[in-house]
Formats: C-alpha cells, structure tokens, sequence
C-alpha cells in the first residue's frame, strides 16, 4: 500500500515536472492535444478534437462559440462571413431533424403546417418550373372542401356551389352549350355563328340600348352573301352579282360612266363626263390622261393615245335585276379620233355581249374628226345575271381620241329599240320540216319541224319572252282547220285538219303577243297596266254561263267575256281604249274548234266557235287586237313625258300631236295625226285659229310653228286647251301679214 502510494507521488511529480518544461512557451501538450492560449488543436494529422462528458454530463460554454465560420449565441446560430449562407447537410441519406416549429422569414413551419407570421403566402418556381403537387389525381380540378382542405375532384353540382353566381353547369371549351345574357369581349369564332327561330343580330349604338337589328325573314331559302374584299369609294353602293357577290357599283357615275341621266344601269360618283378625271378606266398598255383644251363638254374629257392594238376599259357594273333581259344601249361621245377604234360591250368574264333578240344595227364605226365630234354606240340585250362594261379597242397604234361622254345602260334610243312586244312569221309547209319566213323579229328558233301530219312545233329564240306564255294565233293559207293545241314561253304546237277533220299539212301564218309581265322595257320600267303598246293579246278560259280573262299584256278586256249561248262569247274593251276607232282582231281556240270573230266595234268583239260538224261549241281561245288606222298612240294611264328627248317616267300621261297646214287664201288641213284639230277660222291674211278637239290636252300644250317659206311665225296668244292662233307675216314688209303654208306640232297632257 505504501508502494502504490509512493508511485502515485513519483508519477504526479514527473508529471507537473513535465507540464512545467512545457510551459516554457506558455503552451501544453497533453496525449494528442495542444493546448497555446486560447487554442486547443490536435497534433495528428488530419486529427479530430473531441469533447466528450461522461454520463448525462454535457459540455458547457459560458460565451458564444464560433465554429468555423459560424458563431453560436445561446439560441442563435449566425454567420460570421459577411452575406455569408448557413447550409445544413446531413451525411449520406441522413436528415436534418428539427424537433419542434421552425420560422423562416415570415412562414413558420410547424409538422405538416406551414402558415405565415405576417401576410399571404406565395409560392413562386423558379423561371418556367412548374409548382407539383404530389399524390393528386391527374385530370382534375383543386377544390376547397367544407373544412377548407385542398382536393383533386371532378366538378359536379357539389362543386360549383363553391363558385360565386354559379348555379348550372359550366361550358368545355369542346362542347355545345346555350349561353343566356353572357358578354363575350372580342371573341373569335373559327366557322360561323346561327342566331335561331328569326332572332336578331343587334349592333348597339355608343352608349348602348339602342340597336339596328338585322334578322332573316320568317321563310326563306338559305343564301349566303361575301362582302367586297376592300372598301368603296365615296358614293358606291353594295349591288349583288346574282351569285351571292355584294360588290361595289355606283350610286349616280363614276369612271366616266354614269347613270345621272337617260335612268342607265352603270353608275358611280357622277363623273360620266370626266369632270373629276379618269378614275375608273383602265388601259392595258397605255394609261388614259385627263384633258383639258379639246373637251367638248364642261372642263376636261378623257385622252388616250394607244402605242398598237391595246384596249381601254371601264369598271364592271353589276346589273340589276329589273334591267334583265331588255333592250340596252352604251355610246361614247367623242372628238378627234381614228378609224382604227371600235368600240364593244363586255360581261363579267370580259366576253363581248353581241347585239341580240332582234336588236337594230350598232353605229360602231369611228372616224378620224377634227373640230367636230360624234357619237359611237352599241345597242344589246342586258344579260341576265352579272355585270358589263364598256372596252374601247384599237387594231393597231392609233391618233389620239377623246371621250367626253359614256354611258351603258337602258336604251333610250326609241329607234334603236324595236317594238319587240308583238312577232309575227310566215311558216311554209315541207313535209318533214318547214321553213320560217318574213319574221318581224327573230321569234323562231330556225325553222319549225314536222314531226307527224298535220302537227307542227316552233322553237322560241331562248329566253325571248321572259319565261312568260305569249298569247300566239296561228290562221292556215290553205282550207284548213288551224289552231294551236299547246303553247309555253318557249315553243307552240300548230295542228290543221282538212275540212273533213283529218290531220292536213299546209302553211300557216303565226303571230304572237308578248303575256302579262313579259313587255321589254325599252326607256324606262313602267307597270304593266301601262305599258306603251299598239297591240293588246288576252287568253279566254271558258266557263259555261261566264268566262276568265286573264294573261293580259294590258287590261284592254273589261273584266271578263260574257258567253250568251253556246259558243258565243262578247268581250268588251275597256272604255275609251281604241280612241273610237274600231281594231283589227284574230282569235285562235285551244281546242278542235272553228274559231272567228262574227262581230268587231272600238267597244267590244263578239267571237263563234263551231266543233269540226259546224255545231256550237264551247272552247277556250286567245284573241290579239291590233290599233286600227287613225288611232294614234297613247297611253292608258300615268306615262311618261318626253323632256329634252329623254323619257321622264314622273311627268304624267302625254302624247305629240301635228299637222300641216295649207293656205293659199283658205286656210286647209292637208293632214294630221288623228282628229285632234277640230277645225281651221280664217281670221284674214296671215291670222288663222287652229281649233283644237276637245279632250285632246287637259292643260294647256306646248306648240311650235315651222314653214318653207321665208316668214315670221308666231302666236299671238299662248295656246290653251282649245285654241292656237297662228300668226304669219313677211318679214321684208313691216307689219305686213301673208298667208303662207305652215306645220304646227303640239305637246301636252291628255
């Protein structure tokens, strides 16, 4: 025991004797340690340090403590870098526990709740990461149950209770839904929108409330219309192409085509005689200029001056509707020019429309012209459906022309369009096919055929009678029974039987009448009741005890024809309508029947019909009357005026009347239109009074005074209803009054 004991001293002796041979640098090695100051390292390389208390014992530091570049201050753990990052990284797989809640900013993290100390919270990835969210159900929508936690679910009625002012179900960006008092702001539709049952497509106003409302008609056969592809100019129009086409056309001229006068088709800002310049009109090779020293009306007029075969051209214009099929007219007004220049009329497809159905010779010829001007014209029926235009055209390099006027439109040239309301032909019998001769008009397609005896068919030139029946009676050159048994807007059927009834070739003379709304409107576009003719056509339908008038061209039939007794029928004129003067009239039956007129008067025709025995018989006929000698032309009710030689559809009902007058001591009526001079007074030498009918003008007519002779002509009063006083004199003898030979033409209302 003492042993140990005397060890134990020996061992601390040498041991604080070594601590104190240490201490010579005030530093202390103890095992691998080294403690200098306030140092405490290990002497092993790459040596660790360890503090370990034993048992429940910890290690105490009465101050803060930096570790590397940390610095720990009681509950704070801090970086001693300046901006300096504090990372925790586990070793491997290990974590980083923290074993109650952690604040980070303004979010604590407490278990599985994160929540903030101040404020929302925002969670924002990085760039175009995206924000997962794990175990969810893909394809669903997040929805806040009744205990606010987040769910994937698909969204039923339950669901949408969620949502403010939702009470249905929502609309798929797929599907087909009804949406009721929604706003669209700037939508896009890829296909089209179908607003149904008639409803409206209201554009509003500014402010709102109030509308222009565009809805469909209650019944209508789908069509759909394209807007033009740019916008118009000043003073256009939308006009329709007949295919569904809105296109630009002129309301009043336009491009030097105009229809500010004579009613024209082509119209467009009123510049028909290049007042504004030459907008509208394209050359192919060489461009038109405006021109101003050689115009011959107003202040300029188009020039052109082609290099070699080139055209020059106006804008299309749509024709209209009502302008279908009748008479047409385009003229340029010219001055200097070549004979090198033609002049032509174009459809849409800039195919020439050629003059048709019976149209006068074109004045298409132009000439070289030199402090004087001319007219060059084309006349032509308006295709039915699109637009036209004019095409001025050279065979080679040509002088310079200048136009001054154009125009394309309806013809208002009475001379240049026939009276194309009546046609008549000679049919010469050939056995198997005929020959169609001395036609007024081209009515007949080529020559009619012979198909069985007796029975022939003529073919209509298409479209001439506008799809409408014309009333046509057929009388046979030889002793033949002649009707015709079938008639349509494009052909009749003419049957003859002998005289004992059996099928008998032979020739034939036909004529037909133009039906109810079928007239060709030459200068303007009047209704039907008065529509200017010289022959009236109706067909009567038979009915016993009365009859049915009806395919009038013109009401000239009053009402319907009467038929007294079997295969009799009196029809009488509307009151007035033949001017007392009786008509020529020919009917046809429809059937096997012996058709004529027994009995005419300006007042009515009484017309027999016999069945092949010569008995009475009832039957449906056509009857066709034709203005007998000395019943001048007027008209049934409103008719336009002629002002400036240019119709006037609003100027009432009128007619021109003239004489000739002879005086050699007697004043005498050599001749006159109709009876509308009563009578002639000699007042003395050089004064006669021209004593107008009465009834002939309701106010008082414009006259005028002409002679042969070298004399002053004058009224000496205006004339009136009844009177012309018609002054003459010598001009070489003052005051002195002669008898001389005159002409007197009177305009008015009748």
């Amino acid at each position: 025991m003492k042993r140990a004991k005397y060890i134990f001293i020996i061992f601390t002796v040498l041991l604080v004797a070594a601590i104190a041979t240490s201490q010579t640098g005030r530093s202390l090695l103890i095992d691998n340690l080294f403690l200098d100051g306030n140092t405490i390292s290990s002497t092993n390389t790459n040596g660790d340090v360890n503090v370990s208390p034993n048992g429940t014992g910890t290690v105490v530091i009465n101050t803060d403590l930096d570790v590397d570049n940390l610095n720990l201050n009681g509950n704070e753990v801090s970086s001693t870098n300046t901006n300096g990052d504090i990372t925790l990284s586990p070793n491997g797989t290990g974590t980083v526990v923290i074993n109650t809640d952690l604040d980070v900013d303004n979010l604590n993290f407490n278990g599985n709740t994160i929540s903030s100390t101040s404020g929302g919270i925002t969670i924002d990835p990085s760039g175009s990461s995206d924000f997962i969210l794990n175990d969810l159900t893909a394809s669903r929508v997040l929805v806040l149950d009744g205990s606010k936690a987040v769910q994937s679910s698909v969204i039923t009625s339950t669901e949408l209770g969620y949502l403010d002012d939702v009470t249905s179900a929502l609309c798929g960006i797929n599907q087909s839904c009804t949406l009721t008092n929604k706003t669209l702001t700037t939508p896009s539709v890829n296909t089209g929108i179908n607003v149904l049952a008639e409803g409206y497509v209201r554009l509003q106003d500014a402010s709102g409330g109030e509308y222009v409302g565009i809805k469909a008609p209650a019944t209508v056969t789908s069509y759909s219309i394209v807007m033009p592809a740019a916008q118009g100019t000043s003073g256009q129009t939308l006009s329709n192409d007949g295919s569904g086409n809105l296109v630009w056309a002129a309301g009043g001229g336009g491009g030097g085509v105009s229809n500010a006068e004579y009613n024209f088709l082509i119209s467009g800002d009123g510049n028909s005689k290049f007042e504004e310049g030459v907008a509208g009109w394209t050359g192919s090779t060489t461009a038109p200029v405006s021109e101003t020293t050689t115009e011959i009306e107003g202040d300029a007029s188009l020039s052109w001056t082609p290099a070699g075969a080139e055209t020059l051209r106006s804008d299309a214009a749509v024709i209209p509707a009502w302008a279908y099929g009748t008479n047409c007219y385009a003229e340029v007004y010219y001055t200097l020019g070549a004979v090198e220049y033609s002049l032509k009329v174009l459809d849409g497809s800039d195919v020439e429309v050629t003059s048709s159905g019976g149209v006068a010779t074109d004045t298409n010829a132009f000439a070289a012209l030199s402090g004087e001007s001319a007219i060059a014209y084309r006349t032509f029926i308006c295709p039915s459906s699109g637009s036209v235009k004019l095409s001025l055209e050279t065979s080679g390099a040509a002088a310079e022309i200048n136009i001054d006027r154009a125009y394309i439109g309806q013809n208002f040239r009475m001379s240049e369009a026939l009276d194309s309301t009546i046609y008549s032909a000679y049919v010469t019998d050939g056995a198997v096919t005929t020959t169609v001769s001395n036609e007024s008009q081209n009515f007949i397609e080529g020559n009619c055929t012979n198909p069985s005896g007796g029975v022939y068919v003529c073919t209509f030139v298409s479209g001439i009678f506008n799809s409408v029946t014309p009333n046509c009676v057929a009388t046979g050159e030889d002793q033949q029974q002649t009707r015709i048994t079938a008639s349509s807007a494009s052909s009749i059927t003419v049957n003859q039987l002998n005289g004992g009834g059996t099928a008998s070739d032979g020739d034939f003379r036909v004529l037909c009448q133009r039906g109810a709304d079928s007239s060709i409107r030459k200068v303007y576009t009047p209704p039907a009741s008065t529509e200017l003719t010289n022959s009236f056509s109706a067909l009567v339908t038979d009915g016993s005890a009365t009859t049915t008038v009806s395919n009038e061209n013109v009401d000239f039939i009053s009402g319907n024809c009467t038929n007294p007794s079997g295969g009799v029928y009196v029809c009488t004129f509307v009151s007035g309508i033949f001017n007392s003067v009786t008509p020529n009239c020919v009917a046809t039956g429809e059937e096997q029947q012996q058709t004529r007129i027994t009995a005419s008067s300006a007042s009515s025709i009484t017309v027999n019909q016999l069945n092949g025995g010569g008995t009475a018989s009832d039957g449906d006929f056509r009857v066709l009357c034709q203005r007998g000698a000395g019943d001048y032309l007027v008209k049934q009710s409103t008719a336009p005026l002629l002002v400036n030689s240019v119709v006037n559809p609003s100027a009432g009902v009128t007619q021109i009347v003239s004489a000739r007058i002879t005086n050699s001591g007697t004043p005498t009526i050599t001749s006159q239109d109709g009876s509308w001079i009563s009578s002639l007074t000699d007042n003395g030498a050089g004064d006669t009074s021209v004593n107008i009918a009465s009834g002939t003008f309701s106010s008082a007519p414009r006259c005028f005074l002409a002679s042969s002779a070298r004399r002053l002509l004058y009224f000496s009063t205006e004339p009136s209803t009844s009177l012309a006083q018609v002054i003459t004199a010598n001009p070489d003898t003052p005051f002195g009054l002669n008898d001389v030979n005159f002409d007197i033409m009177c305009i008015g209302a009748k």
